[in-house]
């Protein structure tokens, strides 16, 4: 997506010199750091999280209508914090981080991107999740962390078999 007129785009070894990046809105605020991961803070709400995104994975023996994971396995975990900052974009109109990467090692892995989004006009910080979901036979589902389910608001696609075409 194209930057803003008078924006100031940061890529490459330019952003990844910074060590935070502060991804603000008219409430909720997101700093991204190599140490903390996600951080979400809502001052108003009371709320401080640091790396509360994360990405769990379970191997799924079910069908389209019902998700039954494997009894002898624990879920995969994989934390946000290990995508990589790819561009920045400031502006009057808010600041945009991308972060890419791969949820995983080896043969079960999934290439991700994670887009963040603030507006001072707006009273939310946007998560925009685009995952390349390629390996049959696993869910995987994004988990926040220390936030209660009223400071999340989602738009996810349903996963059932009217839905799938």
């Amino acid at each position: 997506q194209p930057a803003p007129a008078g924006a100031r785009v940061t890529t490459g070894k330019e952003l990844k010199k910074r060590k935070d990046v502060l991804i603000a809105s008219a409430g909720a605020r997101v700093r991204v750091t190599r140490k903390e991961g996600v951080l979400f803070v809502d001052r108003d709400g009371g709320l401080h999280a640091s790396n509360c995104l994360r990405f769990e994975a379970s191997e799924d023996l079910g069908s389209l209508d019902a998700f039954a994971p494997r009894q002898d396995q624990r879920p995969r975990l994989f934390s946000a914090q290990f995508l990589q900052p790819q561009r920045l974009v400031e502006s009057d109109t808010g600041t945009e981080l991308a972060l890419a990467g791969r949820l995983g090692r080896g043969p079960v892995g999934w290439p991700c991107l994670l887009v963040l989004r603030g507006d001072p006009q707006r009273p939310a910080v946007q998560l925009t999740i685009q995952i390349d979901h390629r390996l049959p036979g696993w869910r995987l589902r994004a988990r926040f962390l220390g936030l209660p389910l009223t400071a999340i608001a989602h738009e996810c696609t349903p996963v059932d078999r009217k839905s799938v075409v």
